[in-house]
């Protein structure tokens, strides 16, 4: 699978949307899926994409030469605050819905495909009820660098020692240095580290270190409040734009900062002065806890919506015998089976040659095999059993595939009553037949091992 970035960022417009993308690119990594990122933007933005598939291109003006790029890519993703609402609109129609839009304040109304808000207030916001489009909203839908998934709990210093000081791309080198040196004038026995984006990007490893060492940050209102709230930085927030203003009020409201005001205030610095003074009396801060990455919720969507109009259930082929071998013999596949033994390909082959092929199933995914679905004739009705292959698990495949394969038998074998026999500890299995509507009638010895009985009538 293929995800292509359009995004955009630069000395003028800041690098917050180049960051989330390359953010929501490394938990794509995880899963295997690669990403190219075409940039609308200047070369101060390459520092930033080292390691990174790219082209410094105009794919908002350039929008045929885009269309064209973007049919080579299995899904799209845009970050961006220039893109017109009429580029979204076709972008959508070329790829069938399978789309993700990242927004932070409801700046259009978007088309068919996904719209995620990671936005502290994301959830607060009343998006359009839209046909074809799914929101994944708040910032249960976070979007952090790697470097920030897994952070231990910063321990607050009641006594300031190190003030941290970054503003992002958006703000200039004189206010940057006119910060600098009226903490340096004010808080002789404070050491200060000042971040420059304009001079020198630092990696999220090396921001990461700042912030763990920081008793105190004075940020602007982008997206590095998020890793700031994630390693639990006490902060004060100034902000340069528009966009910035519902971070700031919505952080300061959960009481993770102090704002301080605009930038450009002719009182700015005198209300920057009180904040600090305010902030050596905390005591703690909001902190952005998870466990689980929330990036892989959404990825997990975003592969889900491009595989389903991808799917085709259909009967098993005699072409098939090798993909089915190779599920067979999945370690967890065997695990889960009533005969845990290795199969051997001889005994594959002698097995699949003799099978009811009238009533084994595939979901074929483009050319490749994904998953089998097989019923088996006995007295007390048909026996039904699944199994995924393992790259496509964990995606919420299973229900679906499921469904379309129980509506297909059904179809020509209406009056057949199905059964499932699952093991007591394969806790997934249960689940995904209760969801689909098996009900549980009772538990059956197999192989000398306890099972529970599932009926789908």
């Amino acid at each position: 699978m293929k995800i292509l970035f359009l995004t955009e960022g630069g000395k003028n417009i800041g690098f917050g949307h180049i960051t989330r993308c390359i953010a929501l690119s490394d938990g794509f990594r995880v899963k295997k899926i690669n990403s190219y990122f075409l940039i609308n933007g200047d070369k101060t933005v390459i520092e930033l994409l080292k390691g990174k598939k790219y082209k410094l291109f105009n794919w908002i003006k350039n929008t045929q030469k885009t269309f064209e790029i973007l049919k080579n890519y299995d899904f799209v993703v845009i970050d961006s605050y220039l893109a017109p609402k009429k580029l979204y609109d076709k972008i959508s129609e070329i790829k069938n819905g399978k789309l993700l839009m990242i927004d932070d304040y409801r700046r259009i109304i978007y088309p068919p495909g996904i719209v995620v808000n990671p936005s502290i207030y994301g959830d607060k916001l009343k998006y359009p009820k839209t046909k074809g489009v799914k929101y994944l909203l708040g910032p249960k839908y976070i979007i952090l660098r790697k470097e920030f998934w897994n952070v231990p709990k910063k321990k607050i210093n009641r006594k300031i020692k190190n003030i941290l000081v970054t503003f992002g791309g958006a703000s200039t080198e004189e206010f940057i240095n006119k910060i600098g040196n009226f903490i340096r004038q004010n808080f002789k026995s404070v050491k200060i580290y000042v971040v420059n984006p304009n001079k020198k990007k630092l990696t999220a490893k090396q921001m990461l270190k700042l912030m763990l060492k920081a008793d105190l940050c004075i940020s602007g209102g982008g997206q590095t409040l998020y890793e700031l709230a994630r390693v639990g930085v006490p902060t004060i927030g100034i902000c340069f734009a528009d966009n910035q203003l519902l971070n700031l009020k919505y952080f300061e409201k959960y009481g993770f900062l102090k704002f301080a005001g605009w930038y450009d205030e002719k009182d700015v610095l005198s209300k920057l002065l009180n904040k600090i003074r305010e902030t050596k009396k905390i005591k703690d801060v909001f902190w952005i806890n998870f466990n689980n990455h929330p990036l892989l919720l959404f990825i997990r969507e975003i592969i889900y919506i491009s595989m389903l109009r991808n799917i085709n259930i259909r009967k098993v082929k005699n072409g098939d015998v090798w993909d089915i071998y190779k599920i067979s013999n999945d370690p967890l596949v065997r695990k889960n089976s009533f005969n845990s033994k290795k199969i051997t390909k001889k005994e594959h082959a002698n097995w699949f040659k003799n099978l009811d092929k009238d009533k084994f199933f595939v979901a074929q995914y483009k050319d490749k095999i994904v998953a089998q679905v097989r019923f088996k004739e006995t007295k007390e009705g048909d026996i039904i059993s699944i199994s995924l292959d393992s790259e496509y698990r964990g995606f919420g495949l299973s229900d679906y595939i499921l469904n379309e394969t129980l509506s297909l038998y059904q179809k020509k074998f209406s009056k057949k009553k199905i059964i499932a026999y699952i093991k007591q500890e394969n806790i997934s299995s249960v689940k995904l037949f209760e969801k689909v509507g098996f009900k549980k009638v009772g538990l059956r010895k197999i192989n000398s091992v306890l099972a529970h009985k599932y009926v789908y009538e």
